[in-house]
């Protein structure tokens, strides 16, 4: 399952968690990005659902500090341009206080349609952001296709859509073979481009 706002997540279960009786306790969801992030705000959302959804409780994790910083010293003029996801930065552009000067997905995003996509001044670019919720590679099969079920069925509640969409997300719902996809064609992609910039630095 996938929700194309921006970094990625983690969901950690135990790799021999069983079906009939997943989950047996609570379960952390790590977020490897910023307190009062789009990454970590989502995760909250969906653990709560999660929570209320599987009798168990989902705690959330951050592991890094916030990045209001950059933020601040925007906007403060210390900083002459920042490239943040727009989840985090909507809030800011909404008040006045930031500039929105384009969207780097391949159209413009449903939370901000005044603000151009990249796309349109350069034909063919993306570098939208996404989150996938990732479990241990030898869970079972069942403990997956039930977080699937569950996964999706709370994206679709109005709520939870209505508040991705007011941080700047569009859903983009799909399995894990989807989201298998998606990570190999990142890193097919970003990983073509790391290697050029690295030849011509040298």
């Amino acid at each position: 399952m996938r929700c194309r706002i921006c970094w990625i997540a983690a969901l950690c279960v135990a790799a021999n968690a069983q079906a009939q009786t997943f989950p047996d306790r609570p379960l952390r969801i790590i977020v490897a990005f910023s307190t009062g992030t789009a990454a970590d705000i989502v995760a909250r959302q969906i653990a709560l659902k999660l929570t209320d959804s599987l009798g168990k409780q989902f705690i959330i994790e951050v592991a890094y500090r916030t990045t209001a910083q950059a933020l601040n010293d925007t906007i403060s003029g210390e900083v002459a341009m920042y490239f943040p996801n727009l989840a985090s930065a909507l809030p800011s552009i909404r008040s006045g206080r930031l500039k929105g000067l384009a969207v780097t997905g391949v159209q413009r995003s449903q939370a901000a349609p005044e603000i151009p996509a990249l796309a349109e001044t350069l034909s063919g670019y993306e570098a939208a952001s996404w989150y996938g919720i990732v479990v241990p590679a030898r869970t079972p099969h069942a403990v997956i296709a039930r977080l699937h079920t569950d996964i999706a069925k709370t994206l679709q509640q109005s709520d939870v859509r209505q508040r991705f969409l007011s941080l700047g997300g569009d859903i983009v719902s799909g399995g894990p073979e989807d989201l298998g996809k998606t990570m190999r064609g990142g890193t097919e992609k970003w990983g073509k481009l790391v290697k050029e910039i690295d030849a011509r630095g040298r």
